[in-house]
């Protein structure tokens, strides 16, 4: 990602401190979202602002099921990222540009999640299981 060795050390050093003070001076993380990293393995990405939008997207439920016409899952149809939409409000709040490439990711994550626990119950129902 770039970023020095040493310098990436000191980073998750210091969020490890402050998970463990149960305080996040820097950015005021609600604490019971302060959890800290310590257990390998360890991924990192480097990533950069961009604007790419879609207004009033692919409305999704919790676990980034597509929902039909009468707000149904649609069974093992996924979505993510900003295709989606009607979750966080009408309209993309440009003023906090790039605030949903958190969302993106972790959306990404939670329907690759549910899509392979979809795919399993279904190997298990061809397979007669």
């Amino acid at each position: 990602m770039g970023a020095s060795p040493s310098t990436l050390k000191a980073t998750v050093d210091e969020y490890n401190a402050a998970c463990d003070r149960r305080n996040d001076a820097l950015f005021a993380k609600d604490p019971r979202c302060l959890l800290p990293v310590r257990t390998p393995p360890f991924y990192a990405v480097k990533g950069h602002v961009a604007l790419c939008d879609a207004y009033v997207g692919i409305k999704i439920n919790e676990k980034m099921e597509i929902l039909d016409k009468e707000d149904n899952p649609i069974p093992g149809l996924y979505a993510a990222g900003s295709t989606t939409g009607c979750w966080e409000s009408e309209a993309y709040c440009y003023r906090l540009t790039g605030h949903l490439v958190g969302f993106a990711i972790n959306s990404g994550r939670i329907a690759a999640e549910n899509a392979v626990q979809y795919l399993s119950g279904a190997t298990k129902l061809l397979a007669g299981a």
